[in-house]
């Protein structure tokens, strides 16, 4: 059911709002290469218009009664997953937007920036095979996948003393094992002896992928200039 941009693009609008649903029609039929085959007020009525149908693109709400868009984008790409699905989104909805790209979905709209070029651009970018995305949910989605990533490392700093805690916080910013050896008063080879460990610990190979861990974990920021400094955020 891949729609070429030559042939005309079967669109399925879905959103509880019948004033919402005319706009958007209104502004899509402006195209001669669009045909808008049916609407759905609710995701229920989705599934079973996209069985009907076979639209090439769903237009989707998210907040709706009985079914909302994330159920009805799940069980759409269970049971027709040729289908390409657009979520239209209000700017509160980013997570669930999110979500729903991950179960299948092409792509976003936001209901309040959306204008008549937008709406066609953003069709024809995912009729043609690729995928609409918002600068604004991208960076969301880098923020979120940044978090993800800092609360595992976080998590395996668990398992670390508090002196090895202390050392690689040195690494993070910076400092060499004799700042390291004068800052805790111990030889060079102990230095040396305890990144060894703390190494095998973190299960990295040297002192650039400790420091990388460190700052991963959100253990020091990226511009941390000194230890003192970073002692007092922790």
């Amino acid at each position: 059911m891949s729609a070429e941009i030559s042939e005309k693009v079967k669109i399925l609008i879905v959103d509880d709002n019948k004033f919402f649903r005319s706009g958007l029609r209104l502004s899509i039929e402006q195209e001669d290469r669009f045909d808008v085959v049916g609407e759905a007020p609710d995701g229920d009525i989705a599934v079973k218009k996209v069985l009907e149908l076979q639209p090439d693109i769903v237009l989707m709400d998210l907040n709706m009664p009985y079914m909302d868009g994330m159920q009805a984008t799940q069980e759409i790409m269970r049971r027709a997953p040729e289908t390409k699905i657009i979520i239209l989104t209000a700017l509160n909805e980013r997570v669930e937007a999110i979500a729903a790209v991950r179960f299948g979905a092409h792509g976003y709209l936001y209901k309040d920036a959306i204008t008549e070029r937008y709406l066609i651009d953003g069709i024809n970018a995912v009729a043609r095979g690729g995928v609409l995305i918002d600068d604004d949910i991208m960076n969301f989605m880098r923020e979120e996948l940044r978090e993800n990533r800092q609360a595992e490392y976080a998590s395996n700093l668990d398992d670390l003393l508090e002196s090895e805690l202390e050392l690689l916080k040195m690494i993070g910013i910076g400092m060499d094992n004799k700042e390291i050896g004068q800052r805790l008063q111990i030889a060079n080879k102990t230095v040396s002896n305890r990144l060894s460990n703390l190494y095998n610990k973190l299960l990295v190979a040297n002192r650039v992928e400790a420091a990388k861990y460190a700052l991963r974990a959100g253990l020091v920021g990226l511009f941390d200039e000194s230890f003192d400094d970073v002692s007092q955020q922790s």
